[in-house]
């Protein structure tokens, strides 16, 4: 690994330590546009509309209104409250994660620094990161199921056509297309 490189890989973990105290506050809100977790329940958020809130148990309220829902429809609304929960996971997987590779690559490049031999500590950055990089992987493959579920929620309710806000192009750009 040159010089160059371990300059990179430090600057990179200390920015990365820093922002990394945010993915281990599970108790706080995540806002992750177009929707968030918020305690028990899932906000979902539309242009010109109020927030639509799916509870653990596949009940919408949007505004002040609790909504009746078909059966089909709550089997929905369910799937769509763990693909979000699922996604949030993964995000804290992945942040700590990261936080986790800075700290080693920050070791990594003392190490270097200092001329000590790093193949190994380098080995190890480098198999972590491939783990992170797999539960990355697995973020934009919930993006794609909260995209095909709250599109499925859409057609069987139409109130909730305001909340699909999310787009191939959105789920195509997580994963590099």
């Amino acid at each position: 690994m040159s010089k160059q490189s371990l300059s990179f890989l430090a600057t990179a973990a200390i920015l990365t330590v820093t922002a990394a105290p945010s993915f281990a506050q599970e108790s706080a809100p995540v806002v992750m546009s177009p929707f968030d977790v918020e305690k028990d329940n899932v906000r979902v958020h539309a242009k010109a509309a109020p927030d639509a809130v799916i509870s653990p148990e596949g009940d919408l309220d949007i505004g002040d209104q609790t909504l009746a829902v078909t059966p089909l429809q709550r089997k929905l609304l369910k799937h769509y409250y763990s693909a979000v929960l699922a996604f949030r996971g993964h995000a804290y997987e992945t942040g700590a994660a990261g936080a986790d590779i800075a700290a080693e690559a920050i070791a990594l490049a003392a190490s270097a620094i200092a001329g000590e031999d790093t193949s190994e500590a380098n080995r190890n950055v480098n198999a972590k990161a491939k783990k992170a990089e797999a539960t990355a992987t697995q973020i934009c493959a919930d993006l794609a199921d909260i995209r095909v579920t709250q599109k499925s929620i859409a057609e069987q309710l139409p109130t909730f056509q305001p909340y699909a806000t999310l787009s191939a192009d959105n789920t195509g750009r997580c994963q590099g297309k």
